[in-house]
């Protein structure tokens, strides 16, 4: 759950609601999406914030290091943007990353 909100957090108002589009958005303020060009926010960059699943799985990727979008190792992974408008409030000033929450993640499988 704590995981979820965070992902959803990362991701809201990065691309227009389908429904305000059309009049037809019923959640307002409370729309994850967002409701005009001026509320679009970037998509965080979440390269290498968690490890690669084939690397971790089968012991080796068919991409190298360089070549992977995902870590091969935990000395791989990197904090995400400390843009605290990807963050949700509770976590921005303590800079949490998704790297931590992944490895907790990873490791709990």
């Amino acid at each position: 759950p704590y995981v979820e909100e965070f992902r959803q957090q990362m991701f809201s108002k990065t691309r227009l609601c389908k429904f305000n589009q059309v009049g037809r958005c019923r959640r307002g303020m409370q729309c994850q999406w967002a409701h005009g060009e001026k509320e679009v926010r970037s998509t965080p960059d979440l390269t290498k914030t968690s490890i690669c699943a084939r690397w971790a799985r089968r012991g080796g990727c068919h991409l190298t290091a360089r070549a992977c979008r995902f870590a091969h190792g935990v000395e791989d992974l990197r904090p995400l943007s400390q843009d605290p408008g990807h963050l949700p409030a509770s976590l921005g000033p303590l800079g949490l990353s998704a790297a931590n929450l992944r490895i907790e993640e990873y490791l709990s499988l």
